[in-house]
C-alpha cells in the first residue's frame, strides 16, 4: 500500500509503534503525515514526499484512525474526483506522473493494462471472474489476501484474472476502454462465455461504470464495500426521499460524474435493466451511508451484510459469503 510516514502525535493516535524496517511503498508513493485540532476536531495534513501536494483531511473519528490508510486512499480519489479544474490537471501530471515514472511506468495509464492471470488445472476455462483492484494496496492483493486461493478451495470452476486497474486509468478516463480492450475482450476470444466483475472499494465504482457502457459484457457484478460518491449526493438523494423521489437535474457527465453515476442506477439499476447486482458491506464501512442508499435500488436478496469496516479481512469475508451463495452459476 501507500507509505505514509507519521508523526509520534499520529501514531499515538493510531496505538502504533515505529516500524523497526521502513516497508516499501507501492506506486502512490510515500507521504508525511500530521495531525492537529481545527474548532476541536481532529483533522490530518497529508503531504507527498516527491512533490509536496498536499491534501488535508477534516473531521477524523476514531473509526477512522482505525483504517486510516483506506481513509487516506478514498480521499486522495475524492478530491481528483470532485472536479476537473487546472489545479486537478496539475496534480494528475505532477503526482501520478511523478509516481509512475519512478516505478518504471512510461505512461499514466499503461497500454495494454497488465493482469495477473489464475487459471485453474481442472477448471472449465467458460467461466472468468475479474478482479477490479481498489485504490489502496495493488492487483496482487487479491491473491495474497487469499480470495484467488480461497476460491479454488471450494472447486468453483472459475478461473480468475486481476487487471492492474489503477488510480491513473480513472484519472486520464480510460478505465472502461482499457478494462474492454484488455480484458474483457480477449477474455470472450479465449472462449469465456460467463464473465462476472469482482469491485472491492474503488473497483465496485468501476465495475458500475463498465457495466454502464456495455452491459451486454458482463453477466453480473459482485460489489464488496464500493465507494458510491461523496457525501453530498448521498445526502442530497435522502433529502428529496430518496431514489424514486430524487431528481437529479440538469448536469454534465463529463463534469459530474457522481450525478451521473446516481442517475442510472435511478434509471436501470433500480428498474433491473442491467446484469444482476450483487451487493456486500461491513456494517461499520465508513461509505455505508451510499451503500445502504445503493441498497434500495436491488433486491433485498442480493444484499449481503456483515460486521466489519472497510478493510481487506472484511473484503474477503464478504467475497467467501458471495461465493456460498452460487448465484454465478446461473445461465
Amino acid at each position: 500500500m501507500q507509505l505514509i510516514k507519521c508523526t509520534k502525535k499520529l501514531l499515538d493516535e493510531l496505538q502504533q509503534k515505529p516500524p523497526s524496517k521502513v516497508p516499501q511503498a507501492n506506486n502512490l508513493g510515500s507521504w508525511h503525515t500530521n495531525i492537529f485540532l481545527v474548532e476541536k476536531r481532529k483533522c490530518a495534513l497529508v503531504t507527498k514526499d516527491l512533490t509536496l501536494y498536499a491534501m488535508f483531511i477534516p473531521c477524523l473519528t476514531k473509526a477512522d484512525f482505525k483504517a486510516f490508510h483506506p481513509v487516506f486512499g478514498q480521499n486522495l480519489l475524492k478530491n481528483h474526483l470532485a472536479s476537473r479544474t487546472l489545479l486537478v490537471r496539475f496534480f494528475q501530471f505532477f503526482l501520478i506522473g511523478s509516481v509512475l515514472l519512478l516505478t518504471g511506468c512510461a505512461h499514466f495509464a499503461s497500454q495494454p493494462m497488465e493482469v495477473l492471470s489464475y487459471v485453474g488445472h481442472s477448471t472449465s476455462h467458460k467461466n472468468l471472474f475479474v478482479f477490479v483492484r481498489g485504490l489502496g494496496g495493488s492487483n496482487r492483493s487479491f491473491a495474497e489476501e487469499g480470495m484467488v486461493e480461497a476460491t479454488w478451495q471450494r472447486g468453483i470452476d472459475f478461473d480468475m484474472v486481476a487487471p492492474n486497474s489503477h488510480f491513473a486509468y480513472y484519472s486520464e478516463r480510460t478505465l472502461i476502454e482499457r478494462l474492454r480492450q484488455d480484458v474483457i475482450l480477449p477474455a470472450k476470444q479465449k472462449g469465456y462465455t460467463k464473465i462476472w466483475l469482482v469491485g472491492p472499494s474503488m473497483g465496485g465504482l468501476g465495475s458500475l461504470l463498465y457495466v454502464r457502457e456495455h452491459p451486454e459484457d458482463i453477466d453480473g457484478i459482485c460489489l464488496i464495500s464500493p465507494f458510491l460518491g461523496d457525501e453530498e449526493i448521498i445526502d442530497e438523494i435522502n433529502d428529496q426521499g430518496g431514489l424514486g423521489h430524487w431528481k437529479p437535474g440538469d448536469y454534465s457527465p463529463d463534469e459530474d460524474w457522481q450525478r451521473m453515476l446516481w442517475h442510472w442506477i435511478k434509471a436501470d439499476v433500480e428498474g433491473q435493466n442491467t446484469p444482476p447486482i450483487y451487493l456486500g458491506y461491513g456494517n461499520d464501512d465508513m461509505y455505508g451511508k451510499a451503500q445502504r442508499l445503493l441498497v434500495t435500488a436491488l433486491p433485498e436478496s442480493h444484499i449481503s451484510r456483515l460486521d466489519g469496516g472497510h478493510d481487506y479481512e472484511t473484503f474477503k469475508a464478504l467475497w467467501l459469503n458471495f461465493l456460498e451463495r452460487d448465484v454465478y452459476l446461473n445461465p
